[in-house]
């Protein structure tokens, strides 16, 4: 009966660890269920199964989409975070060749993010604005009680599609699971680029034309963790031979950030550099962004929001447990660096000159 039990606990283990996509997407769940062990992730599929269950949200979970629907909510909670919105919601403009019209409830700072969006069709902070009858369908990102809070106090009784199902593993490529997922949902086999499709994107008015980018290179100061801070960036700048001339400008928020700036500023008087850090809004960062050649950054929000406006050239750094293939298109992976430890400070600052170089002088900026 013991055996029984453990090969049944372990079999609930595997969907945490298990993707249901029909073509499966960079992740590390393996390492995963080596480290936690297929037994307690069981233990954690049954108590979520036991949330669906009395919550009566088990009966309303769909596996694909009703063909007939045409109006959706995606309620983003959870993961309410700049980077992983990006990543997570980046296959939305599917919704445009599928005849859908799809809303976005989620919390006040990625309301301003995508407030204007070409392929949301409005966005919203605030549940009760909403009608549920509105809708013939909702999306939510996990089956834990965080994400689905929202739907069972004000959607109960509506149809839903889980992005992740129980699948919970903590490094997985998040925007290519975007597209897939939602491609398998709708069995969609029409001709599309799935590698745009799972790109993290904004709206076009977000962007700016290359030819007419200003600014040479932005570096991204501080971080909120100082596992992917990276503290070194005055000593990148102070041994690229061909930064000279270069029009510089450093943003980023916090205490840390500002620090670093003052002493880039202090130490670079040979530079054009324009210092502003803990001066922009969510909207100025982005313009920022948008009119930059060159990005210098740890991986984090700000990262992604290069990729979500196209920035041409992006030397991202990565602590060795994640590599870039886990959150950044393959065009910038051969300008990333990947620190051989789990810190981004651990990189050397001859790498980071070396791999800047060569951007500079191969295009010649």
């Amino acid at each position: 009966m013991l055996n029984f039990l453990s090969k049944w606990l372990n079999s609930q283990g595997l969907e945490i660890v298990t993707q249901p996509l029909s073509k499966q997407v960079v992740g590390m769940q393996d390492d995963y269920a080596l480290t936690e062990g297929l037994s307690k992730l069981g233990w954690r599929v049954i108590r979520r199964k036991l949330y669906l269950f009395f919550s009566g949200q088990m009966g309303l979970m769909q596996e694909k989409a009703d063909p007939q629907w045409k109006r959706g909510l995606w309620i983003y909670f959870r993961t309410a975070q700049i980077g992983d919105s990006l990543m997570d919601l980046a296959a939305r403009d599917l919704f445009t060749h599928l005849g859908c019209k799809v809303d976005l409830l989620t919390n006040e700072k990625l309301k301003e993010l995508y407030e204007g969006d070409e392929w949301f069709d409005s966005v919203t902070a605030d549940a009760k604005s909403l009608n549920p009858q509105n809708y013939d369908f909702i999306i939510v990102q996990s089956v834990h009680h965080r994400a689905l809070k929202t739907k069972v106090e004000f959607f109960k009784s509506k149809p839903w599609l889980c992005m992740q199902g129980y699948f919970d593993v903590p490094d997985f490529a998040r925007a290519s699971w975007s597209a897939q997922r939602l491609l398998d949902f709708w069995s969609y086999t029409q001709p599309i680029d799935i590698a745009l499709l799972g790109t993290q994107k904004l709206s076009a008015d977000r962007l700016v034309a290359i030819e007419k980018k200003s600014i040479d290179i932005t570096i991204v100061l501080g971080g909120i963790d100082p596992v992917r801070t990276y503290p070194y960036w005055e000593q990148v700048l102070l041994s690229t031979n061909t930064i000279k001339k270069k029009e510089i400008s450093l943003i980023g928020m916090g205490t840390v950030a500002e620090q670093c700036a003052k002493e880039i500023v202090k130490g670079s008087s040979n530079f054009l550099i324009h210092n502003r850090v803990n001066q922009l809004s969510l909207s100025e960062c982005i313009k920022v962004l948008a009119n930059t050649k060159v990005l210098l950054v740890a991986d984090g929000g700000a990262m992604h929001l290069g990729v979500a406006v196209q920035v041409p050239h992006m030397i991202a750094l990565f602590i060795k447990e994640i590599p870039p293939s886990l959150r950044i298109p393959s065009k910038y992976h051969g300008q990333s660096i990947v620190s051989k430890t789990g810190f981004i400070r651990d990189i050397a600052v001859e790498d980071v000159c070396h791999q800047l170089e060569l951007v500079l002088t191969d295009q010649l900026l």
